[in-house]
Order: C-alpha cells, then structure tokens, then sequence
C-alpha cells in the first residue's frame, strides 16, 4: 500500500532525515522506515506511542 495523502508535515520530517541518512542508510532501511511511517499515518494511535526512527537523534 503506498501512502500518498501523508500530511506536509510528514512529509518534511521523512524529507529531513532521509537528507541526514542519505550516506549512512542502506536500500532496506530507508525502505524500512517508509513503511512504518506508512503505518502510522494509517493508525495514529501508533504514532503517539511510538516515535518513528531517526526522530530521536
């Protein structure tokens, strides 16, 4: 399922962190955290109890 409709500001905090992980993240782990953003945009209580990767650093 692809996620098309992410708020703007999703957007720009999956923007900002692929800039920073550009070098450093592999093929699978940027795939990795499409997803679980994808996931919880589509449950956003996940969202509230989990921060997604790379947002704590």
């Amino acid at each position: 399922m692809h996620c098309k409709y992410l708020s703007h500001s999703y957007l720009i905090e999956f923007h900002l962190i692929n800039i920073v992980n550009l070098k450093k993240a592999d093929d699978l782990l940027k795939i990795t955290f499409a997803q679980r953003r994808c996931t919880y945009w589509l449950n956003p209580r996940l969202s509230q109890q989990n921060k997604p990767l790379g947002l704590t650093h």
